[in-house]
């Protein structure tokens, strides 16, 4: 180690230090893409966590402000520099005085301290110049903290300290040259901790650990290598006769993968290993695609689900793709040759893959209703046994509504509980859940110690007012003991258009010789519906089937003159076994519909304890904070339309009756009783 005199002697003044960027750099951004900083903000948070970066504040949720997406400054990047030295501690507190006038209080010390210690000069004698740091000034200044000189062009030349930062690998991919941020310099500061000093095996974050600056476990604990790799992607081998051309899947591969890592945190064995796509050809037969852990690979086949060509389409092939990319999501957490997965019940491992293609759909192409998560809270209302009551797919009459219900309440965590302006919660989650895993071995994490992840990854903060563990189990899709019985069940397929547009679905749960609990489904069942205004009026009804699986769909067409923003309740009856069995559910009138690039409207649709829809509540009445905007103009037709930043919650009181309300992405319709 080098003592600290040798290490100042190589070190020249900061205002030596060029913005000029040399031909071969080249800029991470380009057009108008917007950049991902998800896994330079958890750099940010475990360069904290060692003591080497501090945020500028705290955001709204709690989370650490680091203000990664603006240019640093030339003294930020001085602090940055004598924390890589080991030396922010002493710096901080340093009591010698400060020759510059244009030095902001807090950055004093480190300015006196690195002024005379000889590390900087001012741009003139009164001035340090506060201006703002290249990606040229912060290499020079890492690369000297690793024991490399400028001086007369010893190791490096101050025009160009890209090529030795290239080849001291603190350059990760991702770094922009040009549009050079904060976010930059986590990148390159936390790349250099694993980097060699000059002249030996010793690396800087060992360096560090010889000065007492954090502990060796601490730093084991708190990093994570793998974050250097973030923003490469891996390779995509693809195998058969596939029905697309393959550079279109190599091209969404590398456009899509990023996102994917932004929503479930960076896979185990993908990363460095890729990943294998096969083409089955018709060899298991249609309707079959499976993946494949040891392998590192997926195998794909035409599914019953997937369409080539659609309007509804952003690119040709894209169902299939993403088909590719859901079997792909299974094989982020993998352990050797086994999958880290969840045990209980197959709906909360089909949403963590899901998750990520609803989110993407939002963030990609501003569509946030991909996975109709408007009607979330009208699937609830379904009731606690209605929507699961199974362990298992294998037990259920059709997967769909409770994985469609999983995926959805995995939305509503991830878009309520990420850091401001991110998406990283499952990021968090699956992290914890690794760590979990080489902490116990157990490949299959249980409901309880799952529950205990997402409080954890949630760092105090609360979604509907309840922590996300009692939010999460209080989820009807998280019952999976459900009573026996016959259960025909309705909810909004659309829950704000201009027609009463429901899904539905009939079927017995029972017990099987074995004991377990086990479903199957009523078969072309005759179903009535009908729908009905507040005021009770018949505006629309109609009498369909269900299919083989115990479930359909259909459009019921309103009456005219019904005002917008009005709430109509659907009713639907069958008979079993000369039982009358019924459901209901609710919808909003809009002519004009909803378009799915709409966010941050909360409608509630006010009910009595009997489900009638409620009119005669009083602007007066309603006590909102949290919203953006209240409007009670649509009172009269039973429904209160709120405006709610995304990941915020609204306190509502209504009468005598409160509720605590967060908003997910999109718009959230919710039916609550008030009386």
């Amino acid at each position: 180690m080098k003592t600290r005199n040798k290490i100042f002697a190589m070190l020249l003044c900061l205002c030596m230090a060029v913005t000029l960027l040399p031909a071969t750099a080249v800029a991470a951004n380009t057009g108008d893409k917007p950049r991902d900083i998800t896994f330079e903000l958890a750099m940010a948070s475990d360069l904290k966590g060692l003591g080497l970066f501090e945020g500028v504040g705290t955001n709204s949720d709690g989370s650490t402000n680091f203000e990664l997406k603006r240019v640093p400054s030339r003294l930020e990047a001085l602090v940055m520099l004598l924390r890589l030295l080991g030396k922010g501690s002493e710096a901080k507190v340093y009591s010698g005085a400060c020759p510059f006038i244009d030095v902001p209080s807090w950055g004093q010390p480190y300015v006196a301290y690195a002024y005379d210690n000889g590390l900087t000069n001012g741009i003139s004698q009164t001035k340090f110049g506060m201006g703002e740091a290249s990606c040229a000034m912060y290499l020079t200044f890492v690369l000297r903290a690793l024991g490399y000189s400028d001086a007369g062009g010893a190791d490096f030349t101050w025009n160009d300290p890209f090529t030795l930062a290239a080849n001291k690998k603190i350059m990760p991919e991702g770094v922009d040259t040009k549009e050079f941020w904060r976010a930059d310099v986590v990148a390159v500061s936390y790349a250099a901790l694993y980097a060699a000093k000059k002249g030996g095996t010793q690396t800087l974050s060992e360096s560090l650990v010889v000065q007492g600056v954090f502990t060796s476990a601490q730093f084991d604990e708190i990093t994570d290598e793998r974050l250097l790799l973030a923003h490469t992607i891996p390779e995509l081998r693809l195998e058969g006769d596939w029905p697309c051309p393959k550079e279109l899947l190599l091209k969404k591969w590398a456009e899509t993968y990023p996102y994917y890592c932004r929503y479930h945190g960076l896979p185990t064995k993908i990363l460095t290993e890729g990943v294998t796509w096969k083409w089955d050809g018709g060899v298991h037969g249609s309707d079959y695609v499976e993946y494949d852990a040891a392998t590192n690979s997926v195998l794909m086949n035409r599914v019953n689900q997937s369409r080539y060509f659609s309007d509804d389409f952003h690119y040709d092939y894209e169902d299939l793709f993403l088909q590719c990319m859901h079997e792909t999501s299974h094989l982020f957490w993998q352990a050797g040759s086994e999958n880290i997965m969840t045990g209980f019940g197959q709906w909360a491992w089909e949403a963590t893959a899901l998750v990520a293609e609803s989110m993407f759909f939002a963030e990609r192409y501003n569509d946030y209703n991909h996975s109709n998560i408007r009607r979330f809270d009208c699937t609830e209302f379904c009731g606690w046994d209605a929507v699961n009551g199974v362990f298992s797919d294998s037990c259920k009459y059709d997967r769909t509504i409770a994985n469609g219900s999983a995926t959805d309440t995995f939305i509503y965590l991830c878009s309520v509980l990420s850091d401001e302006g991110e998406w990283n919660y499952f990021t968090k989650v699956n992290g914890l859940r690794i760590q979990l895993f080489e902490k116990t071995g157990e490949l299959k994490v249980t409901l309880d110690k799952y529950a205990a992840l997402l409080d954890g990854a949630a760092e105090g903060r609360t979604i509907d007012g309840m922590k996300p563990s009692d939010w999460f189990r209080a989820r009807a899709v998280s019952n999976t003991d459900g009573a026996v019985g016959d259960y025909l069940i309705t909810y909004p397929f659309r829950s704000i258009d201009n027609s009463a547009a429901v899904s539905f679905a009939c079927w017995n749960r029972y017990v099987d010789g074995q004991g377990d609990k086990r479903e199957k489904a009523y078969a072309n069942q005759s179903i009535e519906f009908k729908a009905f205004t507040p005021s009770g009026a018949l505006v629309g009804s109609e009498t369909v089937q269900t299919d083989d699986c115990g479930i359909g769909g259909t459009e019921l067409k309103l009456s005219p003159g019904i005002p917008d923003n009005t709430a109509i309740k659907v009713t639907a009856t069958t008979t079993i076994g000369g039982k009358t069995v019924t459901a209901s559910t609710y919808t909003i009138y809009d002519q004009f519909w909803v378009k799915p690039d709409v966010k941050e409207q909360m409608y509630l649709i006010l009910l009595d304890a009997d489900g009638n829809i409620v009119t005669d509540v009083k602007a007066a009445d309603v006590k909102v904070t949290g919203s953006k905007s209240v409007d009670t103009s649509a009172l009269s037709g039973g429904v209160l339309v709120l405006t709610v930043a995304t990941g915020d919650t609204a306190n509502i009181s209504i009468g005598g009756s409160t509720f605590t309300l967060s908003q997910p992405i999109g718009v959230r319709v919710v039916p609550v009783t008030v009386r």
